[in-house]
């Protein structure tokens, strides 16, 4: 086995976790019911006056504590819930918009009686006010949980903030945001209608006058309450975590993609250190595995994703005509990914100038990571995080000992960032995507293991998410131009 420059031996690298169905910790576990239930001062206290309690909630969400945040919100929500309205229409944190509009829409949930039941009275109307005022913020993230929550909610008076917030999310391409379609499965799902862009949503609209049109009962496994504490959304209700297949079943379209792919689509480069096959077995996806030293000869086109495994440049070098030949595939159209040392055994040989190798880490670690500026809904990150931004400090990526890490050129998107790792090595980027070509090919990268990533609150299925979002999406560029 290679070693570093100062002789110490590198530590394992394999890793055999599996993906199985597991239990994430979430910050929104009760919180509806918590906020349903007005704060009252212990007997013989007085109770804090609400500007305290603004400052406190502000100062919380802010340094991302959501048990406090939390416990001011509810407080608040009693005594002066006029001040949450400000914040959330006017604080330049969006933790802080987030806790104010989970506190308005956790009160009207506790309100609404039966299961999937539309709330009533002042309750009900802070909500809808909340949920109007979130479709228009500039966060992304805010918009998608206030499009989630008109869903639960249910208001006819909803509809046309909805249509503007299509319109808006209409200005970012569909390859940069996921935002859009989601608020069109949304607003398809509230009025039967199946209608695309905003423009038509607004004719439609129109047509009815001043009266808005009559919403659809729910689906009978619609969310019950107004959308607080995270209602549609698994990730944040905390009892029940959503897997990944139960991700991919709110997605319309992607188990009919999935269920297309032959293993002639997917190919497994095997490498010592890792095994996306056993991850890919898990997840029922078919695959074909082809040996590192017979590359060269493999049948590669522009139509396929090919998946890397860890291995060392020097103890198993990729062939020089494999590397040709991935090259070539990659300019035809394919998407390629890889981890770990793939990127100086692979990416820096196959595409150079794409990306740089950094400095090496040291020592085995799991460091807080999260998606990088502006990239919380890019089709790659969708399901990947929780969209509150008060969970991302509980998701931690494993980083092993003598990992390369990778410096950005400008051709890269950089999609996970790790401002622990930036620290120690002065690069922080964890996960990146480049294109090559001129047909559509793709690279992306990551510094971990895909048997790594896996179950539990410091995992998140993060890796295998991202893989399985790099698959859909190739796929679906393929359906749309007529490939698939």
């Amino acid at each position: 086995m290679s070693r570093r420059a100062d002789d110490t031996p590198r530590s394992p690298r394999r890793g055999r976790s599996r993906i199985a169905p597991a239990l994430l910790a979430g910050w929104g576990a009760g919180l509806a019911l918590a906020l349903a239930v007005a704060a009252r001062p212990v007997p013989g206290q007085q109770a804090p006056a609400p500007r305290e309690l603004e400052r406190e909630l502000v100062a919380a969400a802010t340094a991302g504590d959501a048990a406090a945040a939390e416990q001011a919100a509810r407080a608040l929500l009693a005594a002066e819930p006029a001040r949450l309205e400000r914040l959330l229409a006017r604080h330049r944190e969006p933790a802080v918009r987030w806790v104010a509009l989970e506190a308005l829409l956790g009160a009207a949930a506790g309100a609404a009686g039966p299961p999937a039941a539309a709330p009533q009275g002042e309750a009900a109307a802070r909500a809808a006010n909340a949920i109007r005022t979130a479709l228009a913020d500039r966060d992304e993230r805010l918009v998608l949980r206030a499009a989630r929550a008109a869903r639960v909610h249910r208001a006819p008076e909803l509809l046309a903030p909805l249509v503007e917030a299509l319109g808006r999310a209409e200005r970012v391409p569909a390859e940069q945001s996921w935002l859009a379609s989601e608020i069109t499965a949304i607003l398809q799902e509230l009025t039967g209608q199946q209608l695309g862009q905003a423009a038509a949503w607004r004719a439609w609209l129109r047509r009815h006058g001043t009266e808005p049109p009559p919403l659809l009962p729910p689906p009978p496994d619609a969310p019950a309450g107004a959308g607080g504490s995270g209602a549609d959304e698994p990730e944040l209700a905390g009892s029940a975590a959503a897997t990944i297949p139960r991700r991919l079943a709110r997605r319309p379209g992607a188990q009919q993609l999935l269920e297309r792919l032959s293993a002639r689509d997917l190919v497994v480069v095997r490498g010592k250190y890792d095994q996306a096959e056993e991850v890919l077995a898990e997840l029922g996806l078919p695959f074909t595995p082809v040996e590192r030293p017979r590359l060269g000869e493999a049948a590669l086109d522009g139509e396929q994703v090919l998946i890397f495994n860890c291995s060392d440049v020097e103890e198993e070098p990729t062939p020089a005509a494999g590397i040709q030949r991935v090259r070539q595939a990659a300019e035809a159209g394919a998407w390629l990914l890889s981890s770990d040392w793939e990127a100086a055994n692979l990416i820096a040989r196959a595409f150079p100038g794409h990306i740089q190798l950094g400095p090496r880490t040291r020592g085995d670690q799991r460091l807080v990571i999260a998606p990088a500026p502006g990239m919380a809904l890019h089709p790659l990150m969708r399901d990947v995080f929780p969209i509150s931004p008060l969970q991302l400090a509980r998701w931690r990526w494993r980083i092993d000992d003598d990992t390369w890490t990778v410096i950005p050129t400008r051709q890269s998107l950089v999609l996970l960032t790790c401002p622990e790792l930036e620290a120690q090595t002065g690069h922080g980027t964890v996960a990146l995507s480049f294109p090559v070509g001129r047909r559509g090919g793709r690279v992306l990268h990551v510094l971990s293991h895909y048997t790594d990533e896996s179950a539990g609150p410091e995992g998140g299925y993060v890796l295998q998410q991202l893989i399985v979002n790099f698959v859909l999406e190739k796929q679906r560029l393929r359906a749309a131009a007529g490939t698939r």
